[in-house]
């Protein structure tokens, strides 16, 4: 809340402070980073909010379209941004695009394994991948809300949300079963329920031996 960002040097956190002349009374919900000298930090509310670090300071960043930006992830200079209604695709910080999604609905959360195998997942059970050059809705075998997604590799992808879990083996979605009806009511709605808003939930892969 609050433009609230935080950076982890190694020894302790520092709190950075936000670009000059933006309202802090917004949120964020996202944020992406492969460097000391390259993040990214979006949210929704006044139009959206994005916003990107040098190494030197956070800098608002002009996407050409106003949406409640829910999450960010890139890889190199590729950097994908979704929201309710637009995903947008900046190849440098003055070089974003939206890009047609494959489909219509929120998407909350965005991962991939490289700029040619990028996943969004979101509202309804929403799943669409980006192929290097369009995106293309895939089955879902869900219409509960998916909040996050991340992997470990091309054939070990996850996403998580609303009182469910999938996986994609490379071929497919399908809904993990196994010994998880516990876990499944820990992330259920009713559980992680939050003023009013979405599930609080989170996923990040490791191997396909280690999820957390």
């Amino acid at each position: 809340d609050n433009l609230f960002r935080a950076r982890w040097d190694g020894a302790k956190w520092k709190v950075d402070a936000p670009p000059a002349g933006i309202p802090t009374t917004r949120p964020l919900r996202g944020v992406w980073s492969d460097g000391p000298n390259h993040a990214w930090a979006v949210g929704p509310n006044l139009g959206g909010s994005v916003f990107r670090y040098d190494g030197n300071g956070w800098s608002t960043v002009s996407v050409g379209v106003a949406d409640n930006w829910q999450a960010v992830w890139g890889t190199g200079s590729d950097v994908w941004i979704t929201g309710n209604a637009n995903i947008v695709h900046c190849k440098a910080p003055t070089a974003c695009a939206t890009e047609a999604s494959g489909g219509t609905g929120t998407l909350l959360s965005v991962w991939g394994t490289s700029n040619t195998n990028v996943f969004a997942v979101g509202g309804g059970g929403r799943i669409t991948r980006y192929n290097g050059t369009t995106w293309s809705p895939m089955n879902s075998p869900t219409t509960r809300t998916l909040m996050r997604v991340a992997g470990s590799g091309p054939s070990d992808v996850w996403a998580v949300g609303d009182s469910v879990i999938l996986r994609f083996d490379g071929a497919q979605w399908a809904t993990v079963v196994d010994s998880l009806d516990d876990l499944r009511q820990h992330i259920g709605r009713g559980q992680v329920l939050q003023n009013g808003g979405p599930n609080n939930v989170g996923i990040w892969a490791r191997s396909p031996n280690e999820m957390y």
